[in-house]
């Protein structure tokens, strides 16, 4: 099998050094009951829900984003909202956007500086900084009476009053550092009926909650996280409200990590210390209007609109064969809703956020479901010039919209020159996968069928970090404006998702392709199960030359991959065959 490591250049090779119209009213009740039916399934092909009335529900729901939830006018009522904070604090990624978890403060620059949120049973709201801290040294003081209707909406719900801050409530907290001096010292003098207990030892923490009427816990701990937030989510559960407060914008640990995975934040990278951001605004309206641009919801609506109306127009003639962006409201009326929905569908995928199976995502479900109806239509080839604008933009948003951590995800019917669409004749079979890890990454030797649920089981307990993902091809290796040149999506490689030893996770993908293993470590041995998957032409040693010329002349898939221990080969099958002929011509076999 030497032969193949002379393959030429055509192939593709990566080396490893290291190892229509609506109206904007409620839908009618068939309307409204083919939808509930579509968001339980998942399936756009097996529903009656016409890409209109999928348009429109979009419309809808960010149209009910841009109203806030009622919550903000009886925090804010008609009062300013004056919220000034230093660059020393932390700010929120929402990473279970729906109608329960929503931006309590955003600031003039377009950051969340707090959140909240609430389930059926409690309430929660977090902060990217402990306010006590403010105001013990008499800042932020115009903020005060808020902070307090949002203690008393944690403790009584929706219809609370100031009332609760009178009450003998006793409030635990825990892990929130230097911090908790100024927080008792605030609450002995604003709301001296509060009896104030700290709670910061594993031994004790379930005992030490019970009887308490709110947590408030803050991050410092770098221990015992998983136990912590099991804790902590059983008082959850069991209608005990929770206040966070992140203490420190460069720092972020195991717990602020477990914790915002349970209630569905994630904090970036230095927090606040960049953008410097704070809120001043006239009233809480003003901040719902801006924060509406600023979170990317303008940007989406114009592009649902866009649709519904059909009156995409552009004056392609300004961009190059690899850049459109100049184009002449391209960005504005097009590319910020796509690369908007492009982040939040891969921070579904990579917070392994499952959303048919989760009740909200509302605006998130109606999106992924309109651009799996987009693909059903899709043929290519296209041209920016030659078609029409509205069907090119079409496939594009679909490209943009692809979420795969599901267990439904329609095959794209026409794929072009990335692959065939059908597999029917494929029978999928379980494979159980051995392999040293390599850095960045490496094939796994299985491939993922278009529209087929891969379940993925990590048996091994190693000491390596394996991020799963499918496709090696880069979104550049599509020329979308060249002429003649949207050949196939552009997007490619899917979301490279974290799999943790003994944990199953399951992912379905439009496209399909080899799946690939990311690696933080080299030579480590992890053991994988794939379940539900093809085998495509796969050549890892001599064992394999058989296999592999079967497979090849088989023609049952068009890629193929080679994997030697100094780089591999991922190429589509008629590129490895021309090379395997030419160095067959060269050499007289």
């Amino acid at each position: 099998m030497k032969f193949y490591i002379n393959i030429c250049l055509s192939v593709f090779i990566v080396f490893f050094t290291a190892c229509g119209g609506g109206s904007d009213s409620t839908p009618k009740a068939d309307t409204r009951t083919s939808l509930e039916k579509l968001l339980a399934s998942g399936d756009v092909t097996k529903s009656s829900v016409s890409e209109r009335e999928l348009l429109q529900a979009t419309k809808n729901e960010l149209l009910k984003i841009k109203v806030g939830d009622t919550l903000l006018a009886k925090i804010f009522k008609d009062e300013a909202v004056d919220y000034n904070i230093s660059n020393r604090t932390q700010v929120f990624t929402i990473t279970q956007e729906n109608e329960n978890v929503f931006p309590l403060i955003v600031g003039n620059a377009g950051k969340i500086l707090s959140i909240a949120g609430r389930t059926t049973q409690s309430r929660f709201a977090a902060f990217g900084i402990a306010p006590m801290e403010n105001f013990e040294v008499e800042e932020n003081l115009a903020f005060v009476p808020q902070f307090k209707r949002i203690l008393s909406w944690l403790l009584e719900g929706e219809n609370f009053n100031a009332s609760s801050l009178d009450k003998n409530l006793t409030i635990a907290i825990s892990f929130t550092g230097g911090d908790s001096v100024a927080i008792k010292n605030w609450f002995s003098k604003e709301i001296p009926a509060w009896r104030i207990v700290e709670c910061n030892a594993l031994s004790t923490l379930s005992q030490c909650y019970e009887g308490s009427d709110m947590i408030i816990s803050g991050w410092e701990s770098d221990e015992n996280a998983t136990q912590i937030v099991e804790i902590l989510q059983d008082e959850y559960d069991n209608a005990k409200p929770i206040l966070y407060f992140h203490t420190w914008y460069e720092a972020t640990g195991p717990l602020s990590l477990a914790i915002g995975n349970m209630l569905g934040f994630s904090l970036p990278y230095g927090g606040n210390y960049w953008a410097g951001d704070t809120a001043l605004w006239n009233n809480y309206i003003d901040m719902l209007n801006a924060s509406y641009i600023a979170l990317g919801y303008e940007s989406i609506q114009k592009v649902v609109e866009h649709f519904i109306a059909q009156d995409y127009a552009f004056d392609w003639t300004q961009c190059n064969d690899e850049d459109c962006s100049n184009v002449t409201g391209f960005q504005t009326e097009f590319l910020d809703a796509a690369n908007s929905i492009r982040t939040r569908a891969n921070i579904l995928d990579t917070n392994k956020r499952a959303i048919f199976k989760e009740d909200g995502y509302l605006l998130d479900k109606y999106i992924v479901l309109l651009a799996d109806k987009f693909r059903q239509s899709i043929v290519f080839p296209m041209d920016k010039t030659t078609t029409n604008d509205t069907v090119f933009l079409k496939s594009y948003f679909s490209d943009f919209s692809v979420y795969n951590y599901r267990s439904v995800n329609p095959a794209q019917k026409d794929m072009g020159n990335f692959s065939r669409s059908d597999f029917s004749e494929i029978v999928p079979q379980s494979v159980e996968v051995r392999k040293n890890t390599r850095k960045p990454f490496g094939s796994a030797g299985v491939y993922a069928l278009p529209g087929k649920t891969v379940k993925i089981t990590r048996r091994d307990n190693n000491n390596a970090r394996v991020k799963v993902f499918i496709n090696t091809l880069r979104s550049g290796s599509t020329h979308e404006f060249a002429v003649d040149g949207y050949l196939r999506p552009k997007y490619l490689q899917s979301s490279h998702i974290e799999i943790l030893s003994g944990e199953s996770i399951e992912i379905t993908s439009p496209y399909g392709g080899p799946i690939e293993l990311d690696c933080n470590v080299s030579n480590i041995e992890v053991t994988l199960l794939f379940e539900n998957v093809g085998k495509h032409p796969y050549w890892e040693s001599s064992v394999d030359d058989v296999s592999f010329t079967t497979a090849l002349a088989a023609d049952e898939y068009d890629w193929a991959e080679i994997a030697t221990t100094g780089f591999e080969v991922h190429s589509k099958r008629d590129k490895m065959l021309e090379s395997i002929k030419a160095w067959a011509d060269r050499v007289g076999v």
